[in-house]
C-alpha cells in the first residue's frame, strides 16, 4: 500500500517536458490523453469510495452520539440521590440551610448573629425548591426550614 503513495517513475522525456515549455510530440499527446483519462477514472473511483466511507463514518458517529445520549439518560434516572428517603433528604436540606446561615453570619461581622431570613431567594430553602418537583414538595413540607 505504501508503494501506491510513492511518486511515480517518470521517463527522462516526461521529466524534460515537465521542466521546460517544450511541446510534446503528437504521439506523446495521444499517450498522455489516454493516461490522463485512466487516472481520471481512478480518481473518480477513489472519490466514490471516499464518499461511501464518509457516509459510513457519519452513520457510525450518529449511532455513537445516540448511544451516549441514551447512556446519559439512563444514568440520570439511576442517580443515587433519586432513591434517597424523604427523611434523609430533609436532613440534607437542613444542613444546607445551616450552611447558608453560617455563611450569612460570617458575612455580618458585628451585626446580629442570629438573624436568618427566608426571603433571600439565592439561598436555602429557596434554591432547593427549584431543583425538582419532589424537592420542592419536601422543602415546602418542612416548616423548620422557613
Amino acid at each position: 500500500m505504501v508503494g501506491l503513495l510513492e511518486a511515480p517513475e517518470y521517463t527522462d522525456r516526461f521529466k524534460l517536458l515537465l521542466a521546460t515549455n517544450d511541446a510534446p510530440l503528437d504521439e506523446e499527446v495521444r499517450s498522455f490523453t489516454e493516461i490522463t483519462a485512466e487516472k481520471g477514472e481512478l480518481r473518480n473511483k477513489v472519490n466514490r469510495q471516499i464518499n461511501r466511507l464518509k457516509d459510513s463514518m457519519d452513520y457510525l458517529i450518529a449511532l455513537q452520539e445516540k448511544a451516549e445520549w441514551e447512556i446519559a439518560n439512563y444514568n440520570t434516572i439511576r442517580a443515587p440521590h433519586r432513591r434517597l428517603p424523604d427523611d434523609m433528604l430533609s436532613e440534607i436540606f437542613f444542613q444546607c440551610a445551616n450552611e447558608d446561615l453560617f455563611q450569612q453570619n460570617t458575612d455580618r461581622i458585628g451585626k446580629d448573629q442570629n438573624i436568618i431570613t427566608s426571603l433571600d431567594n439565592r439561598q436555602a430553602p429557596w434554591v432547593l425548591t427549584r431543583v425538582c418537583k419532589r424537592w420542592r414538595a419536601t422543602v415546602l413540607s418542612l416548616p423548620r426550614l422557613w
